[in-house]
């Protein structure tokens, strides 16, 4: 059972102890279901702490940038001598392709961490099509 079931609390079991251990497992792996492990609790929860404490979100995205500082600095020291690591296993173009996401998530700070769908109810839909269509009337000609 997930802790938030059993409690009702948020941050149920994410003590110090637990906030620590994931952030540093965090901050060396980038994987999140591993960190979430190493603090002795779910991925769910961990992303439901991070919805819910601000504190928490910026320390988890800290974390992640210097898992991917790591990334960047593997990958530059392949480019600089690609037999430093001979046998490592290490995809390279999965490296560059992740770093790409970062990049992409860091030019949009504001973006929302996680999208979560909203359903709307039957009447905000049926606002949202009058008004669509009464912009679309207007810009219709005339009839003479």
């Amino acid at each position: 059972m997930d802790e938030m079931a059993s409690t009702g609390r948020r941050d149920a079991g994410w003590g110090a102890a637990a906030r620590t251990a994931f952030l540093d497992t965090l901050a060396l792996s980038g994987d999140v279901a591993r960190s979430a492990e190493a603090a002795g609790r779910t991925h769910a929860s961990a992303y439901a702490l991070r919805r819910h404490d601000p504190a928490f979100a910026d320390a988890w995205e800290e974390a992640l940038n210097a898992a991917y500082a790591r990334i960047e600095d593997e990958l530059l020291a392949r480019a600089v001598d690609p037999r430093a690591r001979e046998g490592d296993a290490f995809d390279q173009a999965l490296a560059l392709k992740m770093l790409a996401r970062h990049e992409t998530r860091r030019a949009r700070p504001n973006a929302p961490r996680e999208a979560v769908p909203r359903a709307a109810s039957m009447e905000e839909v049926e606002q949202a099509l009058l008004g669509k269509l009464a912009a679309f009337a207007k810009r219709l000609p005339a009839k003479t």
